[in-house]
Formats: structure tokens, C-alpha cells, sequence
């Protein structure tokens, strides 16, 4: 069998390779040593968790693809490390390691020397190669007939338990979109529902105050000014609010905005919600801010408009 592998490698018979290597067995092993915990632990649990069905089949299409076009070949000649028996001339001079009857052990050197593991199987009158090793010990585990029922049970156990994992999966990611979803909508309709508020909250400036005051020459900073502001405001909701921030807006008659700044609302003695229909007159915050920022402001060249930013509803 091997001198029929050996010529297939060689003259790269992709049809013929596919006779002679059972590459699902050979990924289904790989895994297995692999698996975290084994052989201690049962490595069913850990591959469901982390492997895929489509994984698989990539593994296999990436050895028959390799060589197809025999840069496995040129890979496993000269490689320095084990576990890459596919060389022709070294397949061909192979060394019996164990014949158990309907399987056997062969020791496969590359050009440097470096040995591989080779396992074959005799299934339905047919030598296959089934399963790759990197030490004698691997070797003889893989062979043991404990591993073979490990095999056997994950060739049968675990593709529907990584389905029955993958459609968990999809059904968590499901749950938390639709959740995601729903909270974003509420979050939607309460924004629009405080902007309607904001909204219903009209007011009109009845008097503001600014006087430019210049700090001690000990204090390195600008000019500035300070603001008063005295509002008239009429809650038109059929609720409650607690007015938290306003904001002052400055423009120019053409309506370029010039300067937006923010007012609090709850230390100027008037901390209270205003009722439904409420209408009352406030003191806002007196805010300082620099005094240039209005490039010379005054009522004639300026105009100010006062809105409410943000509130509680009560």
C-alpha cells in the first residue's frame, strides 16, 4: 500500500490519493490530541465548544488541495520538525513499527532525518492511511483500542452536538439583537418623548444683565462677563418638569448663531418642578464667560433666545 501511496504522491493523482487517506479520520485525531485535558479529560465537551463541522471539511480540502499540487510534498521533505510523512521516496522505504492485522504502525524519514509516525487501517479489504503521530508513544496510543472507542464515539457524537452548540449559539445571539432592539426603541421613545417635553416648555427672556468685569492683574486670565438672566416660562405639558439646564443662544439679526452657552437652573432659589400649565417667572444661574466671545455684545447687535436643554419629568 505504501509503494501505491508513494506513486500517487508522486505523480500528485488527486483521485487516487482520496483512496488511499482517510483525511477525516487523520482531523478527527489531530483534534483529539489537541483537545485540552486529553487524555484525562473526555474531549468530546471541548471540541463541541471549539470546533466547527465546516472546519473539518476545511482541513481535509487543504491536505487533498496540498497534494494535488505537491507543495505538501516539498514541504514534508525537508521539514525539521515531525508529523509531515507525505515524501514518496521515504513512504517507499518505511519501517514496520507494529502489525496488529487490520492495522499497522510505520516509522516514515524525511531528507533531514526527522521521523514520522505513519498509521494505516485495513477497512473493507483496503489499506488506508488514517492517522498521523509525532513520537512512537503518540503512535501506539492512537493504535490502542481505548482511542479507537474515543474515536469512534466523537465521529458519532459530535457533529450534532456542535449543531446542537451552533444553534444555542444563534438563539442567545438572537435573544440579545431582539433584546438590543427592544431597549434601543425604548430609548428612541423616551428621547422623543423628553424633546416633546423640552419642547412644551416655552419661555421668553423678560431681562438680562451682563456687566465685564477684569480680573486682579495677580489672576492670569481674560476679561469677562458676568449674566443675569430673569425668564418667563409656561410648562405646557400635562405633567410636571423639574427644569435641570438651560441654554442661551446668541445670534446675530441675519441668524448666525454667534455663542450657545449653559445655564443652571436649580441654584438661583427656584429648584421647584413646574406644575402642569404652570407659567412663572425665574432667575437663572449668573454664569460667567469670557468676554470677548461676543466680540463687543450688545442687545442691538446681538439677539439671545433661551431654551430649555434638559429636565426631569415629576
Amino acid at each position: 500500500m505504501l509503494f501505491d501511496l508513494a506513486s500517487a504522491l508522486k505523480k500528485k493523482d488527486l483521485s487516487r490519493l482520496r483512496e488511499l487517506i482517510d483525511a477525516q479520520s487523520m482531523v478527527y485525531v489531530r483534534s483529539i490530541l489537541q483537545a485540552p485535558g486529553y487524555p484525562k479529560k473526555d474531549p468530546l465537551e471541548s471540541l463541541s465548544d471549539t470546533s466547527s463541522l465546516d472546519g473539518f471539511r476545511r482541513m481535509e480540502a487543504q491536505l487533498f488541495d496540498r497534494l494535488g499540487n505537491g507543495m505538501e510534498q516539498d514541504a514534508c521533505r525537508y521539514a525539521w520538525r515531525s508529523g509531515c510523512p507525505w515524501v514518496p521516496e521515504a513512504l517507499a522505504k518505511a519501517v514496520l513499527v507494529e502489525d496488529r492485522g487490520e492495522t499497522a504502525i510505520y516509522a516514515v524519514d524525511n531528507k533531514r532525518g526527522i521521523r514520522t509516525w505513519l498509521l494505516l487501517k485495513k477497512t473493507d479489504g483496503l489499506w488506508r492511511a488514517w492517522a498521523i503521530a509525532e513520537s512512537d508513544q503518540e503512535a501506539r496510543l492512537i493504535a490502542s483500542q481505548e482511542f479507537s472507542l474515543t474515536l469512534s464515539n466523537i465521529r458519532r457524537e459530535l457533529p450534532a452536538r456542535i449543531e446542537a452548540k451552533a444553534k444555542a449559539r444563534a438563539d442567545q445571539q438572537q435573544a440579545t439583537k431582539v433584546e438590543y432592539q427592544k431597549r434601543a426603541a425604548e430609548i428612541a421613545q423616551r428621547n422623543r418623548e423628553e424633546k416633546m417635553a423640552k419642547e412644551a416648555v416655552s419661555c421668553r427672556i423678560l431681562r438680562m444683565n451682563t456687566e465685564e468685569r477684569v480680573p486682579p492683574a495677580a489672576i492670569p486670565r481674560p476679561p469677562y462677563m458676568i449674566l443675569s438672566l430673569i425668564l418667563e416660562v409656561h410648562n405646557t405639558n400635562s405633567f410636571a418638569i423639574l427644569p435641570k439646564t438651560w441654554v442661551l443662544t446668541f445670534s446675530r439679526p441675519d441668524g448666525t448663531q454667534v455663542k450657545s452657552i449653559t445655564m443652571d437652573h436649580n441654584t438661583g432659589g427656584d429648584a421647584l418642578p413646574l406644575a402642569a400649565g404652570e407659567r412663572k417667572t425665574l432667575m437663572l444661574t449668573t454664569r460667567q464667560f469670557d468676554a470677548d466671545c461676543l466680540d463687543g455684545w450688545n442687545k442691538d447687535r446681538y439677539a439671545a433666545k433661551a431654551e430649555l436643554l434638559n429636565g426631569e419629568r415629576r
